[in-house]
């Protein structure tokens, strides 16, 4: 109750609306006027001065609050209230407008810095003068208003950029020291999405992406919602609607995102991500740091090789012509039914790319697919899958002469063989290469050092396919040693007893277990042989023919699978000396014979108590020590190089008695042989 005597009419300080709607709730203070403190009545009206009828509660000598009793309509009337002296309702205050209605639509853009807000006006017949905006984080509130339109933007106070928890935006419109309704809270996404990985799927035509995003202020429960931007040289070219993610760890969650419009490939692409609502342009938060793509697959080389059953399936990436950013690879080797085989998968920085498999199906149609990578961005992978050849070829034999190495293997039955590849290695890498489309093929081969011995090439075979993805090599062939030294002919020997001829080769000294040998009749192979040891023996029933014979030789292994190249072809000397006489007088034999020409030497054999006896000459004197009971045979054979030919043979004397006339030993008529000696007659005279 006032004490003052004179009532006066209080003056209107603020008026809010805690309530809108049809039957809104009012909140007014006022100031008392000369002292007089109530009781005061709060008055609602229409422009035209219809009354309104509702409840005042809360009366104090400041304020109170009044809640409509009636249906009020914002969009169709306005409205005014006053506060007058309850005893005398004349005496009252100047009216000040009613705003009940609300503000609709509110949507929140938020770049890190500033803060765009939008919303739609209020349906009020009453307009307001100004829209209020109060953004709540959890480090404090800003508050900023706009006279006009229904977009406000502003830069958020630095205090408040690093504050974490919630953050929201309430939009009230005022008139004076009228205020509407504040609005639901919109929410504000502050924290920024960056782009941790990126998968491209469909490169050019849509670019469609699988994204992985992380930061420090993501949500880490709940419905979160994100938008992808598909960067041009930095500028946005499109943008998706609103995507769930899916959580795939802590404060990082996952996305497919489809751009729909074809790429340039003479631009550079990178994907962004940002918060957002559910609906579209609701609310959008700060972009996190960019990714950049990878659009085209990558050619690709594969080798395969093998360790017992197990198999190391290396993949090289050859990037993208042009594309100098791909800094890595990844690779997924599948089974026959195309799911990804246990353990084949790898990626990381580097082109190449290894696995090691275990419990394969060796032979079965394993194939491999790639991508180029460019850090965590992953490019698409090789829509063509690669066959991974499983099963190494063997080989089965090899023959090296005149420069060229013949070589057989068995063929592999793996999808996606289109050939082999034959090589021929030595110490200091691959001498020569080549492809094949069968089971066999030929390669020249280079000047091998002279007398490498201990030391020959090997050969490995290896299949091979190609596709539009690339090349895929299999496993090597188990080394197949050649025999690359040619062997001489190191001696020719016809028996001095006749009989079959043995020829004597060099060892190749390169793991040989056997030796070949031709006989060669007037330039026409005659007969092929064979022996376990360098001396190889000719029949001499090859020999009987008067003709121009020649031998060659080679080594061989592994039951003739392997041979090494011919020797020269060596002749057979087969002239035995003609006109062999021998003179005998008792102590000397004095042996006499027509030259072979070639010979450089001849060997006298039969002597006895010698081995044999060589002269350069076509003639020979050796002491023979008579003894009636032997009748020695001599044997001279020409040699010529290395043969030592065939022998002309005759006895020291014929039956007979025979004159002596040896120093030193009276002369004597001596039989030729005894005891068995025929008489001859002797005629004196």
């Amino acid at each position: 109750m006032s004490t003052a005597t004179t009532p006066a009419a209080p003056v209107i300080s603020s008026v809010s609306c805690t309530t809108g709607g049809t039957r809104p709730v009012f909140s007014l203070a006022w100031l008392i006027q000369q002292g007089y403190t109530g009781p005061f009545t709060i008055i609602v009206t229409t422009a035209g001065g219809a009354a309104v009828t509702g409840t005042a509660s809360g009366m104090t000598p400041n304020g109170g609050i009044w809640t409509a009793g009636e249906d009020m309509n914002a969009q169709t009337t306005m409205y005014y209230v006053q506060v007058a002296v309850q005893s005398d309702p004349t005496i009252i205050s100047d009216r000040v407008p009613l705003l009940f209605a609300p503000v609709t639509n509110i949507t929140t853009a938020y770049d890190g810095i500033t803060l765009s807000v939008g919303w739609t006006a209020a349906a009020s017949a009453m307009p307001a003068g100004q829209t209020q905006i109060r953004l709540t984080t959890g480090g404090g509130s800003q508050v900023a208003s706009v006279t006009s339109g229904t977009v406000a933007q502003f830069v958020v106070a630095p205090n408040l950029r690093t504050a974490g928890g919630s953050w929201t935006v309430k939009v009230t419109p005022v008139f004076d020291i009228s205020s509407g309704p504040v609005s639901d809270p919109a929410p504000v996404y502050y924290a920024r999405p960056d782009v941790t990985a990126v998968a491209v799927i469909i490169p050019l035509e849509t670019v469609n992406t699988t994204i992985t995003v992380s930061g420090a202020g993501l949500p880490d429960s709940g419905d979160v919602w994100f938008i992808a931007n598909l960067m041009q040289d930095g500028r946005a070219v499109a943008t998706t609607a609103p995507i769930a993610g899916t959580r795939t760890g802590t404060r990082t969650w996952q996305f497919a995102a489809g751009f729909g419009i074809a790429a340039d490939l003479a631009h550079d692409y990178a994907v962004t991500a940002a918060l957002s609502s559910a609906t579209a342009g609701t609310a959008t938060g700060p972009e996190g740091s960019a990714m950049g793509l990878v659009l085209l697959p990558p050619m690709i080389d594969v080798v395969t090789t093998a360790s017992g059953t197990d198999r190391t399936v290396t993949v090289t990436v050859l990037p993208p012509a042009g594309d100098w950013r791909i800094s890595g690879s990844a690779i997924s080797v599948l089974a026959p039914d195309g799911q990804p085989v246990t353990g084949g998968q790898a990626s990381g920085t580097g082109l190449t790319r290894s696995v090691t498999l275990a419990g394969l199906t060796i032979g079965n149609a394993y194939t491999v697919i790639a991508a180029a990578c460019r850090g965590s961005s992953t490019g698409p992978y090789t829509t063509t899958r690669l066959p991974v050849l499983t099963s190494a070829p063997a080989l089965t034999a090899a023959t090296l002469d005149g420069g060229v190495v013949t070589a057989g293997w068995n063929t592999v039955t793996d999808a996606g063989v289109t050939g082999y590849r034959l090589d021929l290695v030595s110490g200091t890498g691959v001498m020569a290469s080549g492809t094949f489309s069968g089971g066999s093929g030929s390669l020249p081969v280079p000047q091998l050092p002279a007398g490498d011995q201990g030391a020959p090439p090997s050969l490995v075979v290896t299949a091979i396919g190609s596709g539009t993805a690339g090349s895929t090599t299999g496993p090597a062939s188990a080394a197949f040693a050649l025999i690359s030294e040619a062997l001489a002919v190191t001696g020719i020997a016809f028996p001095a007893a006749g009989g079959d001829v043995t020829v004597t080769l060099s060892a190749a000294g390169q793991g040989e277990d056997g030796y070949a040998l031709e006989l060669w009749k007037n330039g026409t192979l005659s007969q092929s042989l064979t022996s376990g040891i360098t001396a190889v023996t000719v029949p001499a029933s090859a020999l009987t023919d008067p003709a121009s014979y020649a031998v060659r030789g080679r080594a061989t292994r592994s039951g003739a699978s392997v041979k090494g190249p011919w020797s020269a072809f060596t002749p057979l000397g087969n002239i035995a000396p003609a006109g062999l006489a021998i003179a005998y007088d008792g102590a000397t034999a004095s042996l006499s014979w027509r030259a072979v020409d070639g010979a450089s030497a001849y060997l006298v054999t039969g002597i006895p108590g010698s081995n044999g006896v060589l002269t350069t000459a076509p003639e020979l004197s050796v002491a023979i020590a008579y003894a009636s009971d032997q009748n020695p045979t001599l044997s001279v054979q020409a040699i010529t190089g290395v043969t030592t030919g065939p022998a002309t043979s005759a006895p020291v004397f014929a039956a007979g008695l025979y004159p002596t006339f040896a120093q030193d030993t009276a002369a004597a008529i001596i039989p030729a042989t005894a005891p068995a000696m025929t008489a001859y007659q002797i005629t004196i005279g």
